[in-house]
């Protein structure tokens, strides 16, 4: 195997087997499947950026068992793969997604809050206002809706929407007189 174009690739990784299929196939064999997953070099060979290979990984047995209505088995994936990304938005929506199936809204409310890294100001401020309609309307807790309100008004401070939900809340708990 010292093919020039090989660099200095294993054999088994990818673009080499690739070109050895294409060499094949030009000279008139079919190869139906070379590899049938991706090609996960970099956790095959312990390099640099394997974390985001293992972490798409689990995304996508998350998504798997997800289609195949495997709840806990997908949050248990999902839950991998946030422990190497905790702010990987494309694993925390189905995670929030089936928490809000489940009424889990201490655990929506925690995924929530993990994509707030990662959003823009908007982002931030439409999440803390879902985190805090979660705390009045479904877990009762009107100080905590309370606290998520004013952490946006800390993002944007001319929010009036958020300053009249602010000022409702005090005054149903009888804190503004």
């Amino acid at each position: 195997f010292d093919d020039p174009a090989n660099g200095n690739q294993k054999p088994w990784d990818y673009e080499p087997l690739k070109r050895t299929k294409e060499l094949y196939e030009r000279h008139g064999f079919k190869l139906a499947v070379l590899e049938s997953r991706p090609p996960y070099n970099l956790v095959k060979r312990g390099l640099p950026g394997r974390d985001q290979e293992i972490d798409d990984i689990f995304y996508r047995l998350g998504v798997i068992k997800a289609k195949q209505n495997e709840r806990k088995k997908a949050l248990n994936m999902f839950e991998k793969a946030l422990e190497i990304d905790p702010a990987h938005h494309a694993t925390l929506n189905p995670v929030i997604s089936i928490q809000e199936t489940q009424g889990d809204w201490e655990a929506v409310i925690h995924a929530k809050r993990g994509k707030l890294a990662r959003s823009d100001t908007d982002g931030k401020v439409k999440l803390l206002d879902e985190i805090g309609e979660i705390y009045h309307k479904k877990l009762n807790n009107a100080q905590k809706s309370i606290g998520a309100f004013l952490e946006a008004l800390e993002v944007r401070q001319d929010d009036h929407q958020l300053l009249q939900k602010v000022l409702d809340l005090y005054t149903e708990t009888e804190q503004c007189k």
